[in-house]
Parts: C-alpha cells; structure tokens; sequence
C-alpha cells in the first residue's frame, strides 16, 4: 500500500505549496479533490485549461508525487434531467483530468433523493448515470468507483453490494471510506472483506454518531477500527492507495494544517505496523 493525502485539508492554500509540504512530509501522493463543499472550495475542476493542467503535471514530477484519485463527488440523481446531465458531464470531466494527469481513478458518490422521489426512480436515475461514467471512463483508460456517503442513496456496504449486484459491471469500483459506514452501523473490517475485490482506492477517515447527528473527527477520537481496516485490506490483497481525508475543520476540530498532516501520518503509520507489520508500505 501506498499513502496519500486529500488535498481538502489544504483548501485554503495553493497546490504549488501543498504538493512539496507533502513530499516534504513523506507522503506518496496527493489526492485532488474536486468537489465544492459549504466549506472548501476544489483544487482542480474540468474546467482547467490545458497549460494549466500541463503546469500541474510538471510540479508533481518535480516533487516526486503521485495522484492517488480525482474526487469528483457531486449529486447524480437530482430530479431535474438537466442538472443530471451536468452532473454526469462533471464527473466525465473529471475523468478526462485523471486521464491527462496520467491518474488510474475517479471516484464520485450517489447523491440523495429528492424529497419525496420514489427511491426505485432514483435507483434508476443513478444506473443510468453510471453506466455513463462507466463507459467514459473506459474510452480515457480510467477506473471509476463510487463511495458509500452517510444518509445518500449509496451509504454503506449493503447498498453498494446492491448497487453492484444490479448493474452486474465489473468495471464499477469502491472508493472505501469506514467513516460512512461507521455512522451507518455498519462493520468497516468486516465491510473491506466483503467489498474487497472491487476496492481500488480507500479513505483514512474516523467518525462517531448515527445518520441523525454524526461527526468526523480527527483521527483515534472517533469510533472507527483501523487495526481491523487494514488488517482487512491486507488479507483480501489490497495494494492501491490509502489517503488520508481530514474533515474534522469541519465539525468544529480546528488544527493548522501542516501538523495536521505530519500527526496524521504517525497515527496511521503506527496503526499499520500493528496490523501489518514492518513492510506495509511500498514505493
């Protein structure tokens, strides 16, 4: 395994200064988050000309850093057929950006239903957008996954194994997160045996509470087992990427960045020895 950063925790500062500060750091990769959240603005978005990407390619060879994913979360499933188009153009976007950054995975989430949209149309709605995402994906020699999010359509490993069994394509992967399922009552070690195969990239991210009131804080002060988790990866023969994604800013957990990130690596770092012992990480 290999470990990456989400670039959100950094969504006040530039990528010309958060990819050294990450190499600088010891970490592998950074993971680019393209979404706008209430909170952060994104690094990167389809929109990026072409010298600008150019540039970006250029400062991550210089600095030695890989792109462990795009994050191109955004709703799939809102009720009017424009703004699901938009949606997936977004996503296939993001795609064509990964393809350009020479990065191997997209990943994107389900969105929530409208109020009171039949679940079934939604369902629909969200094959459709997939199979749309799916196929773009694999014309730009990319590999699209979709993460499980607390209180969406797709929120734990029962919908996903659902949502995988229904579509019956291989080519749709995880993006694993125990933090969403950890609100949702799920299992995260027992989650990462049965999503296994299909798991291409994974978040390090903790969480406490239910879908009714939930947090993320920062890491070993919430409820996930992180032991269990990469013991579980380790076992079903996960090689990819892991990346931390600090989202406790948030929820009222704030922290400077840069330590953040340095303390981060020790939490996980120690956590993989436990569970993996002295080669778990790979360059």
């Amino acid at each position: 395994m290999r470990l990456a950063y989400n670039s959100v925790a950094f969504h006040h500062s530039a990528l010309d200064d958060v990819i050294p500060l990450l190499q600088l750091l010891g970490y592998d990769a950074i993971e680019l988050n393209a979404e706008t959240l209430p909170w952060a603005s994104p690094h990167v978005t389809p929109t990026m000309g072409r010298e600008e990407r150019h540039q970006l390619k250029q400062l991550l060879r210089r600095s030695s850093l890989s792109v462990s994913s795009i994050s191109a979360h955004i709703n799939l499933i809102p009720p009017d057929a424009l703004a699901r188009r938009n949606a997936v153009a977004f996503v296939k976007g993001c795609i064509d950006l990964a393809s350009d950054l020479e990065t191997a995975v997209v990943h994107g989430l389900s969105g929530s239903p409208a109020e009171g949209l039949p679940r079934a149309l939604a369902w629909e709605w969200l094959m459709t957008a997939l199979h749309a995402c799916l196929e773009h994906a694999t014309a730009r020699g990319v590999t699209f996954a979709l993460e499980p999010v607390v209180n969406m359509l797709v929120c734990d490993s029962h919908t996903m194994r659902r949502l995988q069994e229904d579509m019956a394509d291989s080519r749709l992967k995880v993006n694993f997160d125990p933090s969403h399922l950890q609100v949702h009552g799920d299992d995260p070690a027992r989650a990462v045996r049965d999503l296994g195969p299909t798991i291409v990239h994974v978040h390090i991210k903790d969480a406490a509470g239910t879908p009714e009131k939930y947090e993320f804080p920062p890491l070993g002060m919430g409820q996930v087992d992180f032991e269990g988790v990469l013991r579980g990866l380790g076992e079903v023969g996960y090689d990819g990427f892991v990346s931390i994604e600090y989202e406790a800013n948030a929820f009222g957990y704030p922290g400077e960045p840069h330590e953040i990130a340095r303390e981060s690596r020790r939490f996980i770092e120690e956590i993989a020895r436990r569970a993996l012992g002295g080669t778990h990480w790979r360059s």
